[in-house]
């Protein structure tokens, strides 16, 4: 490998270590919020198993905690394509 190319792939790779350090409390926010949703999700299914019945609120926490994983998830994935494109093309957008 050439030095132009390794001078290439370090910048990039601190590019990619410099945005996931920026996001760090942004992945653990929604890494929380993503695990806190799973378990109302879960305990919402077993409530309903139990009961062998639903209620609005065993429905609500069922469709508002798989609202609010499919947004965490969305963000996290968006900051891995930010990284992934980093490492691509060398550049980042904001």
């Amino acid at each position: 490998m050439a030095e132009t190319e390794k001078a290439i792939l370090d910048a990039r790779y601190n590019t990619v270590k410099k945005l996931t350090k920026l996001h760090h409390f942004e992945r653990m926010a929604h890494l929380v919020v993503n695990i806190a949703s799973l378990v109302v999700l879960l305990t919402c299914v077993i409530i309903m198993i139990v009961r062998k019945e639903t209620d609005i609120v065993s429905l609500t926490g069922m469709f508002g905690s798989t609202g609010l994983i499919t947004i965490t998830t969305g963000r996290i994935l968006r900051m891995w394509e930010k990284a992934i494109k980093a490492v691509i093309t060398g550049t980042y957008d904001k």
